[in-house]
């Protein structure tokens, strides 16, 4: 069996730090795998970056791109902006991945914004191709939003959206929607879905493109060597952390954007300074944090792996208010240092954090997530019981041997299921 996976990027992101640890994964599995991305940072030699090479891939992308420009200046939205939430299903470097990608079985698409062109490549698949989707978010089935909120819009038509500031029914979103289906219509070998989490996956199936299909869920995977518990009072004497304060951390790429729900990380420590001493840690990038009553240690931005499971390892606990979050890495990342997780009933939360290993907040509010905090501080003996069965979840739902073969046992009752003689192997 061969396999390929495709992500925009190799290691900025969530999803391309998920990508990247499935790839791990089957590596530990014994299974041979390529990956194909637009921006690569890192030096593995089975990453292969994709950019338009030739003179005839320049002119297609340049086509690409002057035809996706002319459709978004339309929406002033849209203008100026480098990292929008909304993207196209155009993608300039489309035409040479189709070019780069190799003779294989299984392509494994994750998240592809700006490099998988829909158009070109479902019109391309050989005979035989299986593709699996991994949802990281919801952009593969919306008009164009990565993330829809309170928007029901993608299980229509979409069309009338808030993003491109529009109430037009028929604007860019219902017209991208209505070419991704033409794109898959074109594709007709195995395909499946895959979703990390079970509201990801209902997501996808309550969409208007995706409506139908079934969806597979499993969990993104976690390297347990790389983040490992370790001695607490060690790494924060280390990193220059009060000793015998309880230490609550919030992580996010980007700590004020709103859906990672840092108003209620505030509201909550606040209300929980009233009533013990607590410190509020937190890494990422951020504007300076005020917090009344209690003190904040702004940790940075983690320049590599082993830093951010440091920090995991100095905190009591993980606050997570997440208000849609597929499956935090976050959060897997602290279970697999043994630190329990605080978080919001909401997105995929539900999926990491149980009783055994954190507490969810009763309501979607600071004072719900001071409460949860509370009693979890307050306890010892219950904290290092949730540190412990944190550790073991890790260990036993997310480690790479798992996640890979959970992978590889998927692709391969989607390969059971191909018509006899048809690999491309």
């Amino acid at each position: 069996m061969k396999v390929a996976l495709v992500n925009t990027y190799d290691e900025i992101g969530g999803a391309a730090r998920a990508a990247l640890r499935l790839h791990k994964a089957l590596l530990v599995c014994g299974q041979p795998v390529r990956t194909y991305v637009h921006q690569k940072d890192s030096n593995a030699a089975d990453i292969i970056r994709v950019l338009a090479e030739t003179p005839a891939e320049k002119a297609a992308a340049e086509a690409i791109e002057t035809v996706d420009s002319a459709e978004r200046a339309a929406y002033p939205s849209m203008a100026d902006n480098r990292h929008p939430l909304f993207t196209s299903e155009r993608a300039g470097p489309g035409p040479a991945l189709v070019n780069r990608l190799e003779a294989v079985d299984i392509i494994n698409l994750h998240w592809v914004r700006g490099l998988l062109d829909w158009e070109h490549f479902f019109a391309t698949r050989p005979p035989g191709q299986a593709v699996v989707w991994t949802m990281h978010d919801t952009l593969a089935f919306t008009g164009g939003c990565h993330y829809p909120g309170t928007c029901g819009h993608f299980t229509a038509a979409c069309g009338s959206c808030h993003h491109l500031g529009s109430s037009d029914p028929d604007d860019m979103s219902a017209r991208i929607l209505r070419r991704k289906r033409e794109a898959i219509s074109r594709f007709t070998g195995p395909f499946s879905l895959v979703a990390p989490s079970r509201w990801m996956a209902d997501m996808c199936q309550r969409s208007a493109l995706f409506a139908g299909r079934a969806v597979t869920v499993i969990p993104n995977g976690i390297d347990t060597d790389i983040f490992r518990p370790g001695n607490r009072t060690a790494l924060r004497e280390e990193l220059g952390l009060p000793i015998d304060i309880p230490i609550v951390l919030f992580v996010a790429s980007v700590l004020t954007e709103p859906r990672k729900g840092l108003t209620y990380v505030l509201e909550a420590l606040e209300r929980l300074g009233e009533t013990m001493p607590v410190i509020l840690a937190t890494a990422g990038h951020a504007p300076p944090v005020s917090v009344t009553g209690v003190q904040h240690i702004h940790l940075g931005i983690a320049m590599d792996d082993e830093q951010l499971r440091n920090f995991y390892v100095a905190a009591d606990v993980l606050i997570l208010p997440s208000l849609e979050d597929n499956l935090p890495n976050t959060a897997m990342e602290a279970l697999a240092c043994g630190t329990p997780v605080v978080g919001f009933p909401s997105g995929g939360i539900p999926d990491l954090v149980d009783m055994t290993c954190g507490e969810l907040a009763p309501a979607l509010s600071g004072e719900g997530l001071a409460l949860a905090l509370r009693r979890l501080l307050n306890d010892p003996i219950r904290h290092a019981d949730l540190c412990r069965g944190a550790r073991r979840k890790a260990e036993r739902e997310y480690a790479l041997a798992v996640h890979g073969r959970r992978y590889l046992d998927h692709y391969q009752s989607i390969l059971s299921a191909r018509p006899t003689g048809e690999s491309l192997s």
